[in-house]
């Protein structure tokens, strides 16, 4: 795959959901040169990714709805975490560019909607979270082409079942999962939400190989730290 030309299809994709993002974060109130984040790539190219207060607050509210708290401010912690996930999808989304990955199908896209909305706690969730932060939906679609894509490049690298693999979703296995992991589904039966916790776990693992990944493209990645989230969460929106 090193020799592959960029996908073109994935290049405009890409481009269009970026503009929509861009276009729909500058109908908001104008972001202070203090809300920049990290730079990924080179300063003073075309190529080169910012990350946005507004970026990593919109994320913060997903997570806090992944963990069923949907209306609580994300901490600190939370926001930073946010931010490293941020960071290492665009970091991967780069090398699936360098190397001519495919755009994710139309699917893919609907399966990672489906996914947020069941990780989240339903598609209201996400609307409340667009409105109480003044963001879009095409910021949201931006997120979860991105992370589509990365899962695609993930299934192809990774060694070992990805967050798709039916290993992954095995009905004992989530079961499992269920009984160990920290979820917002205490106190239910587990056949009453399993599939909506097969959804949530597959988010929470695909975070986990993205961290992993990320470690093992950083030496070759351009990246910024600008400042950290927590400098801002005081006083944010």
């Amino acid at each position: 795959m090193r020799g592959a030309k960029p996908s073109k299809g994935l290049a405009v994709l890409a481009l269009a959901l970026g503009f929509a993002a861009a276009k729909a974060r500058s109908a908001r109130a104008e972001e202070p040169v203090e809300a920049l984040l990290a730079i990924v790539g080179k300063l003073g190219t075309h190529h080169a990714d910012f990350v946005l207060l507004s970026d990593i607050e919109l994320a913060g509210g997903l997570a806090m709805a992944r963990k069923g708290e949907p209306e609580k401010k994300p901490s600190a912690a939370v926001l930073k975490r946010c931010m490293e996930l941020w960071v290492a999808e665009l970091v991967i989304v780069r090398e699936a560019q360098r190397l001519g990955m495919l755009a994710p199908s139309q699917g893919d896209l609907e399966r990672h909607w489906r996914m947020l909305e069941n990780a989240v706690g339903g598609p209201l969730v996400i609307e409340a979270i667009i409105q109480r932060l003044h963001a879009s939906k095409q910021e949201v679609a931006a997120i979860v082409f991105r992370r589509a894509l990365v899962e695609r490049f993930l299934n192809a690298t990774l060694i070992g079942p990805s967050s798709t693999h039916p290993q992954m979703t095995h009905p004992q296995m989530l079961e499992q999962a269920y009984q160990t992991e920290a979820h917002p589904y205490s106190g239910k039966p587990f056949a009453e939400v399993e599939a909506t916790f097969r959804d949530w776990f597959r988010m929470e693992e695909l975070d986990r190989q993205i961290l992993h990944m990320y470690t093992r493209l950083i030496e070759r990645a351009e990246v910024r730290i600008v400042r950290t989230p927590s400098a801002w969460s005081e006083g944010s929106r």
